[in-house]
C-alpha cells in the first residue's frame, strides 16, 4: 500500500473543535498566538537537522509543479523555519500570519495540516473549512513528516499550501514522495555531520528542569536537586505556565495579592524565585516559555486536549492547587476538574471510569 493510499484528510470534527476551544482559541483568529523574532529563528535554522533539505526540496518542488504554492518547513514543534513561494502567495500567507517564526501548532493557530502531522506522525491533507480558523478556509494544505531513519525521531514537517483548487491529489502524492526522498537522504548519511553538530550543541544547553504542581508537594526538580515551593511561589509558576504571552508586574501583583498588591513586591518575589529554582523566567513581561522546562500542568492540558484518560488519571487524582487564592487559578482548576471528568467519561475504559469515581475530585463533584 502506498503512502498516498493511507494518507488521511482530517475533517474539522467535534473533538478537534473542543481541543481548539480548550486552548482558548476562536474560529475568528487571524494570526498565530506567537511569532519568534528573527534572532531566535536564525538560531533554530542553524541548529535544525533539516536545514540541508531546504534548497533540494524547494528546487525539486519547483521543477515538478508549475502551480502557485507555498512550501513550508517547520521544526518538530510546528514552528515555521523556512518559507518559499511565489510573491503573490507569499503576500496572501502574510495576511494569516503564515510566516517564518510563526507557531503553527494546534494550540497556537487551530487545527491545520502541520498540526495534524504533529499529532499523528502521518501525512495529512486539509481542505478549506476543515481548518479550525475561518481565515484559513480559502486554503488547502498537504503536510508530511520528516523522520530521522536512524532514531525514528520527528525532525520537522514539510507542508505545501495554496488556494483550495491548487492542492489536489497529485500535489498530495508529490509532497509524500518528497518527504520519502528526504528520509532517503538522511539514511544515506548526507546529514550525519549536521546531526553530530546538533548533538554537540544540545550537550551544552541549559539543564532541564521540571515543575510539579499537581501532586500536593509543589516543587521544581533539576540536575542540582529538588526545590520545594511555597504556596505563593507555586501560584506564581502556575500563572506563568498558563499565559505564554506573560504578565506585567502589575497584573501579577493584582492576581497574587489583590488590591493590596504592589509591582515592587512581585519583582522581588520573582527575583528570589529565579535564584532559588534556576528557572529561566523572563522580565517585562514575566513569562516562562522555555523548551528546557517541562511541567505536570502542561502535561495535563495536553492529555485533556488529546482525550488521554490514563494520563489524566495519573496527573490529576486530587484537587489541584487547593489553597490557590487567585481568581484566574481558581477558575482554571475548576476547568481542569470538569474536563477531566468529561475525558474519562467520553474516552476512558470501564476500569478508568471506576478509578476516577474513587478520586477526591469525583466524590466532591458527586456530592455537589
Amino acid at each position: 500500500m502506498s503512502v498516498t493510499e493511507v494518507s488521511t484528510a482530517y475533517p474539522m470534527d467535534e473533538a478537534a473543535r473542543r481541543r481548539c476551544l480548550a486552548h482558548g482559541l476562536s474560529p475568528e483568529l487571524e494570526a498565530p498566538s506567537t511569532v519568534a523574532d528573527a534572532r531566535e529563528i536564525e538560531d533554530r535554522q542553524r541548529r535544525s537537522a533539516i536545514a540541508p533539505l531546504v534548497e533540494p526540496l524547494c528546487s525539486t518542488l519547483s521543477r515538478r509543479s508549475s502551480r502557485e504554492q507555498l512550501m513550508i518547513l517547520s521544526g518538530p514543534d510546528g514552528r515555521v523555519l523556512w518559507r518559499r513561494g511565489a510573491p503573490r502567495i507569499i503576500d496572501e500567507a502574510e495576511s494569516i500570519g503564515f510566516v517564518e517564526g510563526a507557531d503553527w501548532s494546534e494550540s497556537s493557530v487551530g487545527t491545520n495540516a502541520i498540526s495534524q502531522v504533529l499529532r499523528s506522525g502521518r501525512p495529512a491533507r486539509m481542505v478549506g473549512a476543515q481548518h479550525f480558523a475561518w481565515a484559513h478556509g480559502r486554503w488547502s494544505c498537504m503536510a508530511a513528516p520528516l523522520i530521522d531513519p536512524l532514531s525514528g525521531v520527528l525532525l520537522g514537517v514539510l507542508d505545501v499550501s495554496g488556494r483550495r483548487e491548487e492542492i489536489d491529489s497529485e500535489v498530495a502524492s508529490m509532497v509524500e514522495t518528497l518527504a520519502q526522498m528526504s528520509t532517503e537522504l538522511l539514511r544515506a548519511g548526507v546529514l550525519g555531520a549536521v546531526r553530530d553538530r546538533e548533538c554537540d550543541e544540545q550537550a551544552q544547553e541549559v539543564p532541564r528542569r521540571r515543575i510539579i504542581l499537581l501532586d500536593g508537594i509543589p516543587r521544581v526538580e533539576g540536575p542540582d536537586g529538588t526545590r520545594l515551593l511555597s504556596r505563593r511561589r507555586a501560584e506564581t509558576l502556575a500563572l506563568l505556565l498558563g499565559r505564554s504571552r506573560g504578565w506585567t508586574a502589575g497584573e501579577l501583583a493584582a492576581e497574587l495579592y489583590g488590591d493590596a498588591g504592589r509591582p515592587g513586591t512581585v519583582r522581588t518575589e520573582v527575583h528570589r524565585l529565579r535564584q532559588s529554582t534556576g528557572l529561566p523566567i523572563t522580565s517585562d513581561p514575566y513569562a516562562l516559555d522555555d523548551p528546557h522546562v517541562s511541567s505536570d500542568v502542561r502535561d495535563l492540558e495536553e492529555a485533556l486536549a488529546a482525550g488521554d484518560a490514563e494520563n489524566v488519571l495519573r496527573l490529576l487524582n486530587s484537587p489541584p492547587l487547593p489553597q490557590a487564592q487567585s481568581e484566574v487559578l481558581t477558575a482554571r482548576c475548576a476547568w481542569w476538574e470538569s474536563e477531566a471528568a468529561r475525558v474519562v467519561a467520553d474516552y476512558g475504559s470501564l476500569d478508568q471510569q471506576r478509578r476516577w469515581r474513587g478520586t477526591d475530585i469525583a466524590m466532591r463533584q458527586t456530592a455537589s
